[in-house]
């Protein structure tokens, strides 16, 4: 483009603009703390743009370029090594995978599946401590690997429990959509020991792990599928032939998928609704209130479903005994949290139900004002929309 804009100036986004990859970069810190940084751009003499994270508190402050991720097509296993990530630790943490899920070895015990996480948490630690880096360098090696889940059921719950926890939530890194999309075609291979509940387990749980990274194509696909098992006989959907296990945890995932049109997400929570008439399973309403919270985690607020629906569904929570239901306070909030927004928000006599029910319920604090008053989101609730808590080095922001 010919234009010319100076610092400072406010510019229109056009077809103009070519929009560039992720900014990818290591630091070089050993400590392990949260630093804020302002990003910096110097014109250098041959004409290029040089950007740095400058730290903001600190005197002298530290600076950290930053270098942009042009390989787009990258499939390395092995990214190059930064100081959360001992080489040796995760290289042998990979040969594990390799041993497992590669060609079978003359010398294997046969137990490498069943043992792998309990191995790996003995190299790298526990699960919960492992950062980002780490967590993406194990589905790097994992994922060229996956045809070896088919030799075994312990192969085939051990891949998906990996795969997702590994790739958890589906966005974040500069390669995240390269992960996720490699797991796509697998979707539709199913299992291949479908009579495992314990496979269906760790398949479902590792779709709803990734699935802020799937697109509403994906999303579609995966309701698709578990759709006609979730529905109550009057829906009219044909059920599989063969049998789905872990019913429970489709749902959970089904509840995750907020990229799809507020009708479709309307329809799972009318049948789910269904069932709280006759079920106590708290699962239920906290798949409710996924399904109707007024602020998503992840999606577009289009997506929301209206407040007409909301209203309806906490309409029937407040029917329910809550001390009988534990998520019902969080169900509730999800549903009549103040937005601020005329189209999302539900009217303000359920709104003063609500805040009467919670202050009767000996509810938290700020859960009584997110119905009373429009405050954002914090991040431990946004956390744990995704089920688990994300790899260290990941942090949700509005």
């Amino acid at each position: 483009d010919d234009a010319v804009a100076r610092a400072g100036d406010v510019v229109d986004v056009d077809d103009a603009f070519v929009r560039l990859p992720p900014l990818a970069t290591a630091l070089d810190r050993a400590e392990s703390r949260e630093v804020r940084v302002a990003i910096e751009g110097e014109l250098t003499p041959v004409g290029t743009v040089d950007l740095a994270c400058v730290e903001a508190e600190a005197d002298p402050p530290r600076r950290f370029r930053l270098a942009f991720q042009l390989r787009a097509g990258s499939t390395t296993s092995r990214p190059p090594p930064s100081p959360s990530r001992p080489p040796r630790r995760i290289d042998g943490a990979i040969d594990l995978i390799e041993r497992a899920f590669g060609k079978p070895r003359a010398d294997a015990s046969g137990r490498e599946a069943r043992d792998l996480v309990r191995e790996l948490e003995r190299g790298l630690g526990e699960r919960a401590q492992w950062t980002v880096e780490t967590s993406r360098a194990l589905f790097d090696a994992l994922a060229p690997a996956a045809r070896g889940r088919r030799r075994s059921a312990d192969h085939e719950r051990v891949f998906w429990l990996l795969a997702g926890w590994c790739a958890r939530p589906g966005f974040g890194n500069a390669l995240d959509p390269e992960r996720v999309a490699k797991l796509g075609p697998l979707f539709d291979e199913r299992l291949a020991f479908p009579a495992e509940a314990r496979g269906w387990q760790s398949f479902f749980i590792a779709w709803r792990r990734v699935a802020a990274g799937l697109d509403e194509a994906a999303q579609t696909q995966v309701r698709d599928f578990v759709d006609p098992v979730l529905a109550p006989a009057t829906s009219g959907l044909k059920r599989p032939k063969k049998p789905i296990l872990a019913l429970d945890d489709a749902l959970d995932l089904a509840s995750s998928l907020e990229r799809l049109a507020p009708r479709r997400r309307s329809e799972l929570g009318g049948w789910v609704l269904e069932r709280t008439w006759t079920e106590r399973d708290p699962r239920l309403w906290a798949a409710i209130g996924r399904l109707g919270a007024r602020v998503p985690s992840y999606a577009s607020v289009h997506n929301v479903v209206t407040p007409g629906v909301a209203e309806r569904w906490v309409d029937h929570l407040l029917r329910e005994k809550w001390d009988a239901v534990p998520t019902a306070a969080a169900a509730a909030v999800a549903l009549v949290r103040k937005t601020g927004d005329r189209a999302r928000d539900v009217n303000d006599r359920v709104a003063k139900e609500v805040e009467k029910r919670l202050v009767a319920a000996s509810a938290k604090p700020e859960q009584v004002r997110a119905v009373r008053e429009v405050v954002a989101v914090d991040e431990t609730d946004r956390t744990a929309f995704f089920g688990d808590a994300l790899p260290i080095g990941l942090r949700l922001v509005e």
